[in-house]
Parts: C-alpha cells; structure tokens; sequence
C-alpha cells in the first residue's frame, strides 16, 4: 500500500481526445480562479472539471495555513448522487502536519503520489472512512510557489490508473494555476491589513477626481467618514490654494508619468 513512483504508461502522442480534455480542464480552472474571490469558492469548480474530464470521483485542494504550520482543506467535490459524505467530513474537518497524510506526504516530499490502495496505506489516516464509502486509488501533487509548497491537490476513485507523464504535466500546470491565485491573495491580504491599520493617511483615486478608497486614518484625522470622502470630487477636500498643482499633478499622471512625491492639505470637518 505504498506510495508509487511514477512513469509514463503511454509513451506514444497524446490523442486529440486527450489534448481536448487537457486544454478544457486548463481553461476551466483558469476562468473558476478568475471569476471566484477566493480559494474556496473557486475550488469546487476546478475539482469538478478535472474528475468529469478524467473520469474521477471526488478530489479536495489543501491550503497550508502560515500561521498553524498545517495542511486545511479549503474546497472539495464529488460526483452527484456518489454517498461519499462520510469521507469528505472527515477531509473538511481534519488538518495535516508535513509528512502525514496525502497532503502532508506531498508537502513534504514536494512531489507528486499516487496510492493504489488508500485503504492499505500506513500513512492515510482516513482509510476507514475511504473504505465505507468505496474509494481506493489516490492522486496527488504540490501547489508550488518557487521552492515553497502552497498547498495540494488529490484526487480519488474506485480506480485510477497510474498517471501518464502527460497528465503529469498538465496537472502541475493546473497547480501553478492555483499557486499564482494564492500568492496574489496573499499578497492582496496583506497590503490590505497595512492599508487598514496605518496611521498614515492612504487613499486610492480616479483620474476623474474621486476617492475609490481611503483608510479608516481619514476619519480618525479629519473627521469625515469613507461615504463623505467618496460622495464629492477629493478637490472639494483640499485647501483652496493647492486645486491648481493638485489638478497639473493629476493630469501628468493621466500621461503616463511617474510621481514619486506629492503634497496636498485636507481640511477637517470641523473647518
């Protein structure tokens, strides 16, 4: 029951059946991460196309959690009317350090696995619960950023046949997929706590003369709360004797140039 290296079953070229499915399941992980706000939403949609192209019966994708040092699922699907519901509350409750576990194994090795038994593996704590429910073979790779794993993807069925050097290939891409949509996520986070919890006053605006956004700072400093700053040209806000360099400032960017530093006064709601 252990985990399988892998080699390529099919040696010869791709059918153009094969190429079809591997480009839909590549453009429909791709459109489930552009059109979804977060991991989660996003996926139930890319497990979906890829078991409904493979012939797969249930599949889960796993986030590792920065500050837990743990391995969380964060989307599962499984085939309508398959009775699996046993095995995916044991996937949506249970965490994975490295090494333990299909996720964790994957984590750890930062490489794909494929089980042909999980039900006689030494290293799948949900054997119990895959066995009840009929689920035997498992497939899995690593969502890397660079060197780091962000997080994995597996998959099962009653029967998966060890996967080809091309399927191979064409899931690692799906990872990077996903992979980019953490890293900006992540990346958005963060650049969202500090734009909250700045002292500094940070505002984003139009070049038709409008806040998009401010930080809680503005009200705190000046008074005005978000929906007043955004009601009214940002102009109506400034010290009369700054709307001439604030509009020349705002018409060069409009150009395409660069502003490194820029200063303008704000009065406060108390006048």
């Amino acid at each position: 029951g252990s985990t399988r290296g892998f080699m390529d079953d099919n040696p010869g070229r791709a059918t153009a059946a094969d190429l079809t499915s591997q480009h839909q399941i590549l453009f429909e992980t791709a459109r489930a991460l552009a059109e979804s706000p977060s991991l989660e939403e996003a996926s139930p949609r890319m497990i979906e196309a890829v078991c409904n192209a493979l012939g797969w019966q249930c599949g889960a994708i796993w986030e590792v959690d920065r500050t837990q040092k743990r391995m969380r699922c964060a989307g599962t699907w499984h085939a309508p009317g398959l009775a699996i519901e046993e095995f995916t509350q044991a996937t949506v409750t249970t965490t994975f350090g490295r090494g333990i576990g299909l996720p964790g194994r994957v984590w750890k090795d930062r490489g794909p696995a494929w089980i042909p038994d999980v039900t006689r593996d030494d290293n799948f704590p949900r054997a119990a619960a895959a066995e009840r429910v009929g689920l035997h073979a498992a497939f899995a790779l690593p969502i890397l950023e660079g060197p780091d794993v962000q997080g994995a993807l597996e998959f099962f069925s009653r029967d998966i046949r060890q996967p080809s050097r091309d399927l191979l290939g064409m899931m690692t891409a799906v990872c990077s997929q996903i992979a980019l949509f953490i890293e900006r996520k992540r990346a958005s986070d963060d650049l969202d706590r500090f734009f909250k919890l700045s002292l500094d006053l940070f505002c984003v605006a139009s070049f038709e003369g409008y806040f998009v956004r401010v930080n809680p700072a503005w009200q705190t400093v000046l008074g005005w709360s978000e929906e007043e700053l955004r009601s009214r040209p940002f102009k109506e806000f400034m010290h009369p004797d700054d709307h001439a360099p604030s509009t020349e400032a705002l018409s060069s960017l409009a150009t395409g140039a660069q502003l490194i530093d820029f200063e303008n006064r704000y009065r406060a709601k108390d006048g």
